[in-house]
C-alpha cells in the first residue's frame, strides 16, 4: 500500500524512470542489432563479391615465379576450394583523408585489369565515364570524408606526390577500408602506365577455403608449401577473413561497447534511484 501510495504521489519521478527505461531498452536493441546485422551483412557481402578466406601478399625477389606454378602448389592443399593470383603495383604511400592523411601499403590496379578479377572482386558503386583520366577510391572516402566524383585528391607514391581527379568509388571485401593492411586504388590506364617503371609488382593471392576448414591452419600450411618451393618469394603479409572482419568493423565494435556500457549504467542508476526513493518513503511513513 505504501509503494502504491508513493507511486500515485510521485508521477514526475515515475515519468523519469520510464524514460530512462525506454532509453536503456533502445540502447540495448541497437547493441543487439549491431552484433547480428554487421556480422550477417559482412559475410553476405563476402559471398556476393566472392571474397577470399585467406589473402597473401607476396613479392617475387627472383622474378622467376609464375602464376601457374603458384596456383598449382596452392590447389594441392586439401583445404583449398579456389584460388586466384593477381599482379598489382605496390608501394608504401600517403593519401589525403579529410583534414589529415593515411599512411598505408598501396595496391594499385589499372581500370582495364581489375574487371578480370574473379576472387575478391571489386564492386564499382559510382563512376563518371566522362572522366578519361582519374582514380577510383574506396567508398570509405565518400562515406567518412564526403569526397565526391570530380574532386581532386593528392597521393604520395614512392616519395613522389600526385594529384588525381576522382572518377569513382569502389568497394572490396579486403581492401575497401583504411583499417585493413593495405588499401587499393584503381587508376585509369594512362595513369597506371606512368607508374609501371617506378614501382615493383606484388602478387595478391586470394584463397577460398572449403567449408569447415580451420582457416588459420590452412594459412600456415599454404605459406609453408609456397616458401619450400620458392624461397625467394618474400611474404609481405597474410590475412584471414577473421582479420578482415575485425579490421573493417573495429570502429563499430567500439561504438557497440560504448552503447552497452551506457545502457548498463542507466539500468544501475534506475535500480539505485528506485531503491532509495522507496526506502526513504517507507522510513518516513513506517509509523502509519
Amino acid at each position: 500500500l505504501l509503494i502504491k501510495s508513493n507511486i500515485l504521489k510521485s508521477k514526475n519521478r515515475i515519468i523519469i524512470v520510464c524514460l530512462l527505461c525506454a532509453l536503456a531498452s533502445i540502447l540495448l536493441n541497437i547493441v543487439f542489432i549491431l552484433s547480428f546485422n554487421y556480422s550477417d551483412n559482412f559475410y553476405n557481402y563476402k559471398e556476393s563479391l566472392n571474397g577470399p578466406d585467406i589473402t597473401y601478399l607476396y613479392i617475387d625477389l627472383s622474378k622467376t615465379t609464375t602464376k601457374i606454378d603458384l596456383t598449382s602448389i596452392i590447389m594441392e592443399d586439401d583445404s583449398v576450394q579456389d584460388v586466384e593470383i593477381n599482379e598489382t603495383l605496390y608501394c608504401h604511400g600517403e593519401s589525403e583523408f579529410g583534414d589529415g592523411s593515411i599512411l598505408k601499403l598501396f595496391s594499385l590496379y589499372s581500370e582495364s585489369n581489375y574487371k578480370d578479377i574473379k576472387v575478391n572482386q571489386f564492386e564499382i558503386l559510382e563512376k563518371d565515364d566522362s572522366i578519361t583520366s582519374g582514380i577510383y577510391l574506396s567508398y570509405i572516402y565518400k562515406a567518412a570524408q564526403n569526397y565526391k566524383i570530380n574532386d581532386k585528391i593528392k597521393l604520395t607514391i614512392s616519395n613522389d606526390e600526385y594529384e588525381y581527379t576522382i572518377k569513382g568509388f569502389y568497394n572490396n571485401i579486403t581492401t575497401g577500408t583504411i583499417n585493413c593492411v593495405d588499401v587499393s586504388y584503381i587508376l585509369t590506364d594512362d595513369l597506371y602506365d606512368d607508374l609501371l617503371i617506378k614501382l615493383d609488382s606484388l602478387y595478391r593471392i586470394s584463397v577460398i577455403c572449403k567449408e569447415g576448414v580451420d582457416v588459420d591452419l590452412a594459412t600456415r600450411n599454404i605459406s609453408k608449401s609456397i616458401l619450400e618451393k620458392y624461397p625467394n618469394l618474400y611474404l609481405n603479409h597474410s590475412q584471414t577473413i577473421l582479420d578482415t572482419y575485425n579490421s573493417r568493423y573495429s570502429n563499430a565494435k567500439l561504438f557497440q561497447t560504448i552503447l552497452l556500457v551506457s545502457s548498463i549504467l542507466i539500468i544501475l542508476i534506475l535500480l539505485v534511484m528506485v531503491a532509495i526513493v522507496l526506502s526513504n518513503y517507507v522510513r518516513s511513513n513506517i509509523a502509519n
